[in-house]
């Protein structure tokens, strides 16, 4: 087994990735991607992806067994990257890349539209 895809020390997995996107129908889930990733190459459930040129580095969990036994002892913080990615779709300030005092204001603001009461009518 390796520890992530062939690797190039210019461009990372990039190479690797459009190659696995290629094979894909239009619009498949980039997740999607990375199980085949997996499959294509022979690799364990984790491993390392640098997208470096589009992204930060990543690990990669592809198994949910594995996924079930990873744990932290308090939630990390959403990395800055989420927010430049999501800025153009939904603007500044999403919930989707929020931390922190931010986070709890937004989710208090929205939870009562998702109570039993409210959702049942």
């Amino acid at each position: 087994m390796h520890p992530g895809p062939p690797h190039c020390w210019l461009f990372g997995h990039i190479k690797v990735f459009n190659q696995v996107a290629a094979l894909m129908p239009p619009n498949t889930h980039p997740q999607l991607f990375y199980t085949e990733m997996v499959r294509s190459y022979n690799l364990e459930a984790i491993f390392y992806l640098d997208l470096w040129s589009i992204g930060p580095g990543m690990v990669m969990i592809t198994d949910p067994k594995l996924m079930d036994n990873s744990s932290l002892p308090k939630p990390l913080p959403i990395h800055p990257f989420t927010a430049i990615f999501l800025k153009p779709m939904f603007g500044e300030g999403t919930m989707a890349a929020a931390n922190g005092t931010l986070w709890r204001k937004m989710t208090t603001a929205v939870s009562p539209a998702f109570s039993m009461g409210h959702v049942l009518g």
